[in-house]
């Protein structure tokens, strides 16, 4: 069953939700919004999905930034750049 069908949601979403996380979860979020609002019903998407709001969260942005090579090249111009 998917997240977006679980009835205690039903009690969060009045108006927005966050849903954090990395490129999988905002690329698949976005597009099923994007469906919806293309498709409407014929798509088998839940209105309930266009309260959602795909967001790239502190956790995998850090995670992100530890794996870039750029990062990783220049580490001491950014530690200096952090600690400032």
């Amino acid at each position: 069953m998917p997240f977006i069908n679980l009835p205690a949601l039903d009690d969060y979403i009045l108006n927005i939700v966050f849903m954090p996380g990395d490129y999988p979860a905002q690329y698949f979020g976005c597009k099923a919004v994007t469906l919806r609002r293309k498709y409407g019903d014929s798509s088998n998407i839940p209105e309930k999905i266009l309260h959602l709001v795909p967001l790239l969260g502190p956790l995998h942005v850090s995670l992100n930034t530890r794996e870039t090579p750029l990062v990783k090249m220049y580490y001491q111009f950014f530690n200096i750049f952090y600690l400032y």
